[in-house]
Formats: structure tokens, sequence, C-alpha cells
């Protein structure tokens, strides 16, 4: 089989799919090994005046941290990112499962986990945005969306229904001395709503 990232066709190197996208992310996470710092300003955005990086630096930073560890490993530090680059969407396309997984497992059965895993795995469209070589930020961020939502499913599950003050009004007091029950008596619901955001 033949795995496109590693030898494109036409060109005998390296190649990415999904469009402008990757290449864009392949420029940016070379800016970073190449500087230590992110690219805000690109001189090639809307030449000749050049424009902000409109992509946020959360993905491209995990690739380029990703190759900042297999750089000592392989020959050239341009291996590294072009390794990072393309199995990022892959590991996050399959961290996925683990999240919708466990939304499953929590409201309705073990088994219920097992197929929502393998259908998650299995859609066409999870499988075609976090491909091996589709260097794009879809798959990274389905996988923190199906995490929050999991945190926040379960801060509601965990939050109960019955009054924890005992009375309330609109003073700044009154509200503060509310959360704080909250904060004491539901710390999982808490906790969970914190990380969920």
């Amino acid at each position: 089989y033949i795995i496109p990232a590693m030898n494109g066709y036409g060109t005998g190197d390296w190649d990415l799919t999904g469009g402008s996208d990757p290449w864009y992310m392949k420029r940016v996470v070379d800016y970073i090994m190449m500087q230590n710092a992110h690219l805000v300003f690109d001189a090639d955005r809307f030449y000749p005046l050049g424009g902000i990086n409109p992509r946020p630096p959360l993905f491209v930073w995990s690739i380029a941290l990703l190759a900042m560890i297999l750089e000592p490993f392989l020959t050239t530090p341009e291996d590294a990112v072009w390794w990072a680059m393309v199995s990022i969407p892959a590991i996050f396309g399959a961290l996925t499962v683990f999240p919708v997984a466990a939304i499953a497992r929590d409201h309705v059965s073990k088994p219920a986990a097992v197929v929502a895993a393998w259908l998650i795995a299995m859609m066409p469209g999870h499988i075609s945005r976090s491909t091996w070589a589709n260097a794009d930020h879809d798959a990274f961020v389905m996988f923190f969306m199906a995490l929050g939502f999991m945190w926040f499913l379960r801060a509601m599950a965990s939050g109960g229904d019955e009054r924890l003050t005992r009375s309330t009004d609109a003073r700044p007091y009154s509200v503060l001395r509310a959360f704080g029950d909250v904060a004491t008596h539901r710390r999982f619901a808490v906790a969970n709503a914190a990380l969920a955001g």
C-alpha cells in the first residue's frame, strides 16, 4: 500500500492532503522550530502588505513539540517536522474514541460505549478528517470538543437537584455564598464544569 504523505506522486517528496491549511500549518511549525517563537505577523499573507497569522497557536505548537521530541531520533529537523505534521491528526483522531466511549458508558452502558467508540472511529467524516497526512486541525478540535462535552455532561449529572442555599437574593454577598455552597457540596460537579470550560 502507499501512504500518500510519505511519497507524493510526481514530486517524490513528502505530500500533505487537505488543501492549503496543512501547508500553512507546516509553514508556522517550520517558523516555530527555527525561531522558538510563534509566527504572529507573516510577511507573505496579503503580500506585499503582510498580515496577522489567523491560526490559533495550540495545534501548531503541539505539532512543534512532537517534532522537538522526535528530532534526536531522526536524521534532520525537517524529517521530524514532517513526521509530526502527518501523525498528530491521526493521534488526536484516535484519542477521540475515548471521550465518546466515556459519554456512552456514563449515560447508557458499557456495550453502548464499545459501539459508540466503533461508530466514531468508522464514521466517514471522522476518517477523512483524521487520516495520516491530513495535517489539519479538525481531528484536534473534535477531540477537545468531545472531551469538553464529556466533562459538561458529567458536571450536569453530578450537580444534583436539591437546594444547597436556603435563601438567596441579588446582593453580591448572597451570590458569593451560593457559589461557595456549591463549591463545598458539589466538588465533583464544579471540577467537571471547570474542565468543560
